[in-house]
């Protein structure tokens, strides 16, 4: 992975773990988070990142 890449893809990384941790908070399951994620535009952005945070 390139340095741009890398430096695009960091601020993405702290948004995507910081939305788990609200999510985990406000009692959202990470289906749900998935679902929603899915039917929304970002899949092709977030999906590396949804497999690399499963339990």
């Amino acid at each position: 992975m390139n340095s741009i890449k890398q430096s695009q893809q960091e601020p993405l990384e702290r948004m995507w773990i910081a939305l788990m941790i609200e999510a985990k908070q406000s009692g959202i399951t990470k289906e749900q988070v998935r679902k929603f994620i899915m039917n929304n535009a970002f899949e092709t952005d977030l999906q590396p990142q949804m497999d690399s945070m499963e339990d």
